[in-house]
């Protein structure tokens, strides 16, 4: 079993801008989401969300596009950790394809969806901790790295400041992902529509 828990975010400046390369300032907030991989005996992979279960086959070229958005990137994580063949994941030459072996994760959030929070990056940055500390722990740039890439399955054009702040934090500046130190205590008051839509 693995467990990992990031996170949600807030830009504070930069908004929109910052998928055209201007930089942003983002926070952290304290609103989380916690995601729990397991193996399991099926050569499948499961996924549990508030948003519903799937389970679909484990796949040597998946094709993790067919799948709904919201799933994609925890399909897409699990097949490239389940089907990789370098040994960056693997110890030897062992294989969950070859073994048929599963996983089934698990997604915990508390981050309202819709609402400019950040809960898509923070379930591919939790995902991405969890499902590949399986096997080893990562370090936070490759945490990031490889849950930018996941984010890029349900928006192409991501900057990957969202998936940033939700690794590292605190509050960073965007590209450089410069740790912002404040030495104040700073409350956000966050106002919530309670009507969703795509951010």
């Amino acid at each position: 079993k693995s467990i990992a828990s990031v996170p949600g975010k807030i830009i504070l400046f930069g908004e929109h801008f910052v998928v055209h390369g201007t930089k942003a300032i983002l926070a952290a907030i304290d609103k989380r989401v916690t995601v729990t991989t397991t193996f399991t005996d099926n050569k499948t992979i499961k996924i549990n969300s508030e948003l519903g279960t799937i389970e679909v086959p484990i796949q040597v070229d998946p094709q993790w596009q067919e799948v709904k958005s919201e799933f994609r990137p925890f399909v897409f994580l699990a097949n490239r950790l389940m089907t990789n063949s370098d040994n960056v994941w693997h110890p030897g030459n062992f294989h969950f394809f070859d073994h048929c072996l599963g996983l089934e994760i698990t997604i915990d959030s508390d981050i309202p969806i819709g609402v400019g929070l950040g809960s898509s990056s923070a379930c591919c940055v939790a995902a991405t901790a969890s499902i590949f500390g399986l096997f080893k722990e990562l370090s936070s740039e490759e945490i990031l790295k490889i849950s930018i890439e996941a984010e890029k399955t349900i928006f192409p054009d991501t900057s990957g400041a969202d998936c940033a702040v939700c690794t590292y934090g605190g509050m960073i500046e965007h590209p450089s992902i410069e740790k912002i130190d404040n030495t104040f205590d700073l409350n956000l008051l966050i106002a919530n529509s309670m009507i969703p839509h795509n951010t």
